[in-house]
């Protein structure tokens, strides 16, 4: 029985149970629906005067459409999978603010997210361009003006003729030309840009009134302004934007048979100036009725013409381009040679007769240099143009003779026509040389392109820069030595002694110079009044513009191998040049090298054996066919003293001249050193020569990745 009771009360406590969990569930009703989720990916992206919204939708099944209110308060209702919307018309730099939210199938919405952007207006960029022009001539230096909404903008024409501007907003445009001593046609352009860059806009120019133009497109005075001090006339002229031509740019406009005939006015009949210094105190005149050049005191009254050239020259670049170079009328376009992987550029015309001092300024006005009796040979085997049979000078410094009083002398050489290839120096038939007064015909060169300034950067504060030749130097003489350890100590800092050309250059270029007068070497080996195995010394004062390389102006002398203070020159690299290669060299290659900081390093490459006996035209003319040069007697002795091979004890050719019919030889045995008592001194008959130019002897040729004057 008891068993009975205890089943029942069971049963009747389940029952309760029960009864009191359904009643539990009855009181209790379902939880609220909830809204979809929210987008998400939510981007806003402006444009010009419009902004897109991006997201994804949710994957909830209850998600029906999405609900977007705009910045005006708007609600724009979205479709399920349009995940998209792009509103137009909207102030652009003005920022906007949406909402978006999802609405479920039960009509219940999300709390919404909020994005917001600026449109701006379209990035707009077209080109407007064209050429100025005079005939088939680029005008260089042509002011384009490029009228705007907000007002003018400038543009030169460069060196093709060539102009462009890039515009940034459509519209119409006024594009006019501008150039002293021209009139342009058309005179302006109205050009309406919209979207599509504009070509072709060019500008033919013509001399206006009271202008002439010559072939070069070179603009002058029509006729001579009246006589004025030369300071006063070159003041005149630069306050028009002009200058003083050069003797060259009167000389071929002048009424000799080569020139042009162009300048024919009543003024012409006497001499006017030029822009060229004869000397510290006259300036070198040209009578373009006669072609006769002469020199005028700075401060008595001459005539001029003030000249606008279609070449512009930088001040610190090279500029020896377009009518810089002084070619044919007809033709205008420069002599090429290729030394050492750099690319000359030379006239193919000579140019007035001038002294040596003003010959040089002439050149190292345009960025040029007036070359090496050795470049011209090359150039003149290689094709030179033009020969007269005229003497021109050289740029090489041959020493000093003495027929009543010391003074300077330079090679000068000539040749006929323009197809030379065996020439060969020989004197009184092809080379000689002239005293420092006396004027001759000359050609200047230039590398075709501008290169960084040496990277040598052990100079500190004590560099003083040239970019106009990419030239370096000291800002002071380095300490008394022979000239053999002078060059060793240039040499090795990554330098050379500098020539004479390489003096001139920086000195007239305000090389700073001392009030007490010190004598410093050059790297040219002359002789002095017919004695061989002198150096040339050079002396310079605080009055750098002033100097003129003249024995009688105290600039030159030659000395024998006593101590001296002097300079070390770094030419700029040419990065790109490796070098010869092993068959280009003769019995192998030696190479030298020295750092110069930053990674760089200045390279000489030179046959390892002599190369059999030639003529020195012909030695000349192999070495630059092989891409290098004969070796200078500076290259020899800085090369000997550091390890130059395979010496025979037999001369071999430079390629300097030593005055007169001779040129300089040098001789070593075995391995060249700079110690001991096999060092190389330079000593006469010794280790140092001369010889009539006609003669044969071995030689070497070298490679430099430097760009020199050569």
């Amino acid at each position: 029985m008891k068993s009975s009771k205890v089943g029942l009360n069971w049963l009747c406590h389940s029952l309760c149970f029960g009864t009191i969990i359904s009643l539990l569930l009855t009181a209790c009703p379902p939880p609220p629906p909830l809204p979809p989720a929210e987008v998400s990916a939510l981007t806003a992206s402006p444009g010009d005067s419009m902004i897109q919204l991006t997201w994804t939708d949710p994957a909830d099944e209850g998600f029906s459409h999405i609900e977007l209110k705009n910045p005006r308060g708007m609600i724009i209702t979205l479709d399920k999978g349009q995940q998209s919307y792009s509103e137009a018309g909207l102030v652009n730099s003005t920022a906007y603010t949406y909402t978006v939210k999802t609405v479920g199938i039960d009509g219940l919405e999300s709390a919404g997210l909020q994005v917001s952007a600026t449109p701006m207006a379209a990035s707009y960029s077209q080109t407007i361009s064209g050429k100025a022009l005079m005939n088939t001539i680029p005008l260089r230096g042509v002011k384009v003006t490029l009228l705007t909404d907000s007002g003018p903008v400038y543009n030169y024409s460069d060196a093709e003729g060539n102009y462009s501007f890039t515009v940034t907003a459509s519209g119409e445009y006024t594009l006019s030309p501008g150039k002293t001593g021209f009139t342009f046609s058309p005179p302006v352009y109205f050009v309406n840009m919209d979207k599509t860059n504009i070509t072709s806009r060019d500008f033919f120019g013509s001399a206006a009134t009271n202008y002439i133009t010559d072939p070069w497109g070179n603009v002058w005075d029509a006729i001579p302004r009246s006589a004025k001090s030369y300071i006063v006339a070159r003041d005149d002229c630069a306050d028009e934007e002009g200058r003083l031509p050069t003797p060259t740019e009167l000389y071929r406009n002048s009424q000799i048979d080569e020139g042009t005939g162009l300048l024919r006015g009543w003024g012409d009949l006497y001499e006017l100036w030029t822009n060229i210094e004869y000397d510290i105190n006259r300036q070198v005149t040209v009578s373009t009725s006669t072609g006769g050049v002469s020199s005028g005191i700075k401060t008595d009254a001459y005539y001029y013409r003030c000249f606008w050239p279609n070449v512009v020259s930088p001040e610190n670049s090279p500029s020896f381009t377009g009518g810089n170079i002084n070619t044919l009328a007809t033709e205008q376009v420069p002599f090429e040679l290729t030394i050492n992987g750099v690319v000359y550029v030379m006239d193919t015309v000579d140019r007035a007769p001038l002294t040596w001092n003003s010959a040089v300024r002439e050149c190292e006005f345009y960025g040029g240099f007036l070359p090496s009796e050795s470049f011209y040979t090359v150039a003149i085997q290689q094709g030179l143009p033009n020969g007269t049979g005229a003497w021109n000078l050289s740029g090489t410094y041959e020493g000093l003779l003495v027929p009543t009083s010391y003074y300077a002398v330079f090679g000068v050489i000539r040749w006929n026509g323009s197809t030379n290839p065996n020439f060969n120096p020989q004197l009184d038939v092809t080379t000689t040389w002239t005293g420092e007064t006396n004027p001759q015909r000359f050609r200047c060169a230039s590398t075709k392109l501008s290169y960084d300034l040496s990277p040598v950067s052990s100079l500190g504060s004590g560099r003083a820069d040239f970019p106009k030749f990419g030239l370096t130097t000291t800002v002071a003489s380095e300490a008394s030595a022979s000239h053999v350890l002078a060059s060793d100590a240039a040499f090795e800092a990554g330098g050379h002694l500098p020539n004479l050309i390489d003096y001139h250059r920086m000195i007239s270029s305000g090389l700073p110079g001392t009030s007490s007068i010190i004598w410093n070497w050059t790297g040219d080996y002359v002789q002095n009044d017919n004695q061989a195995n002198f150096i040339g010394v050079v002396q310079w004062d605080t009055s750098a513009l002033s100097f003129t390389g003249r024995y009688n102006g105290a600039s030159v002398v030659a000395s024998t191998d006593a101590g001296r203070q002097f300079r070390v020159v770094y030419y700029p690299l040419n990065q790109a040049y490796q070098g010869p290669t092993e068959a280009d060299c003769h019995g192998g290659r030696f190479e030298f090298s020295i750092d110069l900081g930053s990674g760089k390093q200045l390279k000489v490459w030179a046959d390892n054996q002599d190369r059999p006996a030639a003529t020195l035209g012909s030695a000349l003319k192999t070495c630059y066919e092989k891409g290098g040069h004969l070796a200078t007697k500076r290259d020899f002795i800085e090369l000997i003293r550091h390890g130059l091979p395979n010496g025979s004890n037999g001369w071999l050719w430079t390629s300097d001249p030593s005055t007169n019919s001779y040129q300089n030889l040098v001789r070593w045995s075995g391995e060249g050193t700079k110690t001991g008592a096999t060092a190389f001194n330079n000593v006469w008959d010794v280790s140092s020569a001369h010889n009539i130019k006609t003669a044969s002897y071995p030689y070497r040729c070298v490679w430099t990745n430097e760009v020199r004057v050569k």
